[in-house]
């Protein structure tokens, strides 16, 4: 599951889920509530048109109330897409709106969704993608009226190592960091945990950090968020 909140503590939910016969596919679904806990709807099946497996919700919300959910569709698991909602609930601009986010080359498969709200009125969206062996970060920013803004750009200056699992936060001024785990490149032995920012528009404001002091054994999970006054926290598994 994934959660976001509004600017008066209010809250939505989404998931993936067996939808169960005849389909035996998965769906993603989402329900709204309010800051107390009580629900303000009942749970909403995101694109009820759309036929075969639905799966990964991300979802991020504005201080206004109205959200995004980002999700995998396709056999494959080789497409992303984003669905736009008012604060209501209701999909914005009408029910078949479903935006193409991104499409994974022939082989590879698309995992690690993860969306966030920015403050010009933005969603940010970083998901992985790659074939076993190998995997690269995106990330790609949407208008929250008129979809697109930036094209895709790979997180990791290094095409050299393998980025998986990543985590977005919006930050003050509306750019974003992105975390991920990277393995490989410089003779980095077990994954590390990086980082790098971003600006409105998806322009990297500088190369990415390693976030990991200890460097035997494998970083991975990484979690980030971002303070208000622009203080950055990231999370992670290590082993020691």
């Amino acid at each position: 599951p994934s959660i976001a909140t509004d600017g008066s503590g209010g809250f939505v939910v989404a998931w993936s889920f067996d939808s169960g016969p005849p389909s035996q596919a998965r769906d993603v679904a989402y329900r709204l509530f309010a800051a107390d806990g009580t629900a303000r709807s009942d749970a909403t099946i995101a694109s009820p048109s759309r036929t075969g497996n639905q799966d990964g919700a991300a979802v991020a919300m504005r201080a206004d109330g109205s959200f995004a959910i980002a999700y995998v569709v396709g056999a494959g698991g080789d497409q992303l897409v984003l669905r736009r909602f008012a604060p209501d609930g209701t999909p914005v601009p009408n029910p078949l709106n479903e935006e193409s986010v991104f499409t994974a080359p022939a082989g590879s498969t698309i995992s690690d969704v993860s969306i966030a709200a920015t403050t010009p009125g933005h969603f940010a969206v970083a998901f992985g993608y790659g074939s076993i062996g190998s995997g690269a970060v995106g990330l790609r920013i949407v208008d929250a009226v008129t979809g697109m803004r930036s094209g895709v750009v790979l997180v990791d200056e290094d095409v050299a190592r393998t980025a998986t699992e990543p985590s977005v936060a919006a930050l003050p001024g509306g750019g974003v960091v992105v975390a991920w785990q990277a393995f490989g490149g410089g003779g980095t032995v077990g994954t590390d945990v990086r980082a790098r920012e971003f600006d409105a528009s998806g322009n990297a404001d500088g190369p990415s950090q390693r976030i990991n002091r200890h460097t035997p054994g494998d970083q991975r999970n990484p979690s980030v968020t971002a303070a208000a006054g622009g203080t950055i926290r990231v999370t992670w598994d290590g082993e020691s």
